[in-house]
C-alpha cells in the first residue's frame, strides 16, 4: 500500500534534445504525466499523495501506538478486556517489556518499502540501495 502512494512523487528524467541538454520528468506510475507543477493531472495527483500519506504511513502507526499505549495496563497485568483482545494481533508475540515492538517493526517495513524509492541511484547512492 506504502509504496503505491509513495509511486505518486517519483519522477524519472529523460533526454529530450542531446543538443540543448533539454530534460523532461515524468512520472513513473503513468509516464504520460509530465512532473511539473503546471501539469494539471500532476497537481490533482499530489493532492491524492498527500491525502494518503497521512492517512498510511503516518496515522496508521500513530493508532496502533496509541492502542497499544491505551491496552498496556491490561497486558502487564495479564488481565485481558475486550479492546486488549481484539488488538492482540498487536502484542501476541512480544513480552510485556516489548510491547511496542509492532510499531517500531511497522515504520521499519515502511522505511524499506517506501522511502527508498526517493533515493537517486544515479548520484552516489547504489551502495546504500545495496545494502537494503
Amino acid at each position: 500500500v506504502s509504496r503505491s502512494i509513495f509511486k505518486a512523487k517519483q519522477c524519472e528524467s529523460f533526454d529530450i534534445n542531446a543538443f540543448t541538454g533539454e530534460r523532461r520528468s515524468y512520472l513513473v506510475a503513468d509516464l504520460k504525466v509530465l512532473c511539473s507543477a503546471a501539469d494539471v493531472e500532476y497537481r490533482g495527483l499530489d493532492a491524492y499523495f498527500w491525502a494518503f500519506f497521512v492517512l498510511w504511513p503516518v496515522l496508521v502507526p500513530l493508532a496502533f501506538f496509541s492502542l497499544l499505549l491505551w491496552i498496556r495496563p491490561e497486558v502487564v497485568s495479564q488481565r485481558v478486556g475486550d479492546i486488549a483482545g481484539a488488538c492482540r494481533f498487536l502484542w501476541r508475540d512480544y513480552e510485556p517489556g516489548f510491547l511496542f515492538w509492532e510499531v517500531v517493526d511497522l515504520l521499519r517495513k515502511l522505511f524499506l518499502a517506501s522511502l527508498v524509492l526517493f533515493i537517486n541511484i544515479e548520484h552516489g547512492s547504489s551502495k546504500l540501495l545495496r545494502l537494503v
